[in-house]
């Protein structure tokens, strides 16, 4: 059921979320800059960076071994499209700058990387969010309008 709902929250939360008050997240504590894991961060960034600009320049083939394998499903070409037409509002993907890492009080294993991306049209930073499981895979990715509280 975990896996389900990641999926989905990756397929239905990418690009202006404005149902995120319905999505009930487990409570997360910041991870203290020293104790980031800095490898599993180098992934999440050059992840979500080569994912945005391939949707940029209109790319939108298999997900690589980054992700998971239900993320690789949820996120077929298809669905890749449809995040790139929902995000095409802020704009073309330009850079992102990492700003905190979160884990679950529940599932310490699962990180949450939180990311301020620039886009083209947008005066603000968006939220890129980049969640990473037990396994180092990214098993959850959206994009939405940056908030200081993660919600």
């Amino acid at each position: 059921m975990r896996h389900l709902l990641i999926a989905l929250s990756a397929v239905l939360l990418l690009g202006m979320c404005t149902s995120c008050s319905r999505v009930v997240l487990p409570p997360f504590k910041r991870v203290p800059a020293d104790q980031v894991d800095q490898a599993q961060l180098q992934t999440a960034e050059r992840v979500a960076f080569r994912t945005l600009s391939a949707w940029r320049d209109g790319q939108f083939g298999p997900l690589g071994d980054d992700y998971s394998d239900v993320m690789k499903q949820a996120l077929d070409s298809r669905q890749q499209r449809a995040a790139q037409e929902s995000i095409a509002s802020f704009g073309a993907f330009e850079s992102l700058e990492f700003v905190e890492a979160l884990s679950s009080d529940k599932d310490e294993a699962r990180h949450i990387y939180r990311f301020r991306g620039s886009f083209s049209k947008s005066k603000g930073k968006q939220e890129i969010r980049v969640v990473m499981d037990v396994r180092g895979k990214v098993s959850g990715f959206w994009i939405k309008p940056w908030r200081s509280v993660m919600r």
